[in-house]
């Protein structure tokens, strides 16, 4: 006989009691019944069906029906779903239990995410315990991340350093690349004909902020097909942070199986953009401030330099 799992048993004593739950409501009913019949009346019932199969019947239910239906709840087609279960169970432990099969358990997870329902949604459509729903969706980011390493694209080449890139609201420092101050910034001052960068800061602010707008529409992608994120999530912190890089490389496999496969993003709205008031500077840390500004002076000149090139080849 296989040993089982902690788990195992656990899923197992939960569907115990609700099993004695349900043997005692039937007694309850046929007793209500023979009251019934005493008294001379009838009422039809109907018939109960097992609440450990409620779920796996529903979706092999929706896997066969509307794809957009599908696409819209669960933040896929049935095709890539399909797919992932089967390289879950290939590459990662997890396998079907007695009462649950991965098809189940991978929907909950992505009920959850996709449509931020804390388990509300997921016991309603699924039929389980909050304590279930739970531990499924523990299981799925534990398997997921297993397998994260294969859905996301290495780098081709070295980067030989990096940085955040800051607002005003900071000093500029090796780790934390700011804007020049006083300098044309946001996307909309660079449009149009004869409003190109006419100097080298104004280069470097373009590029700037072309990159930060690169960095918050990925952060709207995520939300707009996880849309946990739209919240703060009621986890621990350690279970809110994990799964960020397991649903970026989840987007990218995603992404690789449908191109098309995109989701609304929210308008990035820029005027909430930071303000380029000056940043006060301490005596203390004047010198270093003025090594980084020289430095980021440097990267400066060297985008200006390639921006004239190329306009001189056009």
């Amino acid at each position: 006989m296989e040993e089982r799992t902690e788990q195992e048993i656990e899923e197992e004593f939960d569907e115990t009691i609700k099993l004695v739950l349900m043997a005692l409501q039937a007694i309850l009913q046929m007793l209500s019944g023979l009251m019934v019949i005493i008294c001379g009346e009838s009422i039809e019932r109907p018939v109960r069906r097992s609440i450990t199969t409620v779920g796996y019947d529903y979706i092999h239910k929706v896997l066969k029906e509307d794809p957009e239906h599908f696409r819209k709840m669960y933040r896929m087609y049935p095709n890539v779903f399909l797919k992932l279960c089967i390289i879950i169970r290939e590459k990662t432990p997890l396998r079907d239990t007695r009462y649950i099969c991965v098809e189940e358990m991978f929907a909950t997870f992505l009920l959850t995410v996709g449509q931020n329902s804390q388990y509300c949604l997921t016991r309603k459509t699924f039929g389980r315990a909050h304590s279930t729903s739970s531990r499924n969706f523990n299981k799925i980011l534990k398997a997921l991340n297993t397998i994260a390493s294969d859905m996301m694209v290495k780098p081709g080449s070295t980067v030989p350093s990096k940085y955040f890139l800051v607002d005003c609201g900071f000093a500029n420092r090796r780790q934390f690349l700011a804007p020049f101050q006083g300098v044309r910034y946001h996307l909309q001052d660079f449009g149009g004909q004869g409003r190109n960068p006419e100097n080298a800061n104004e280069v470097f602010n373009l590029r700037h902020v072309s990159l930060r707008n690169v960095i918050v529409r990925i952060f709207g992608i995520f939300k707009s097909r996880f849309t946990i994120f739209k919240s703060a999530a009621p986890y621990p912190f350690r279970t809110q942070a994990e799964p960020v890089l397991v649903w970026a490389r989840l987007h990218n496999f995603l992404r690789k199986e449908c191109r098309s496969d995109e989701f609304s993003v929210e308008p990035n709205n820029e005027d909430s953009s930071p303000s380029l008031a000056g940043f006060e500077e301490d005596d203390d840390i004047f010198e270093t401030q003025e090594h980084t500004n020289e430095w980021r002076a440097n990267i400066a000149s060297e985008m200006w330099r390639d921006n004239m090139n190329d306009v001189n080849e056009e």
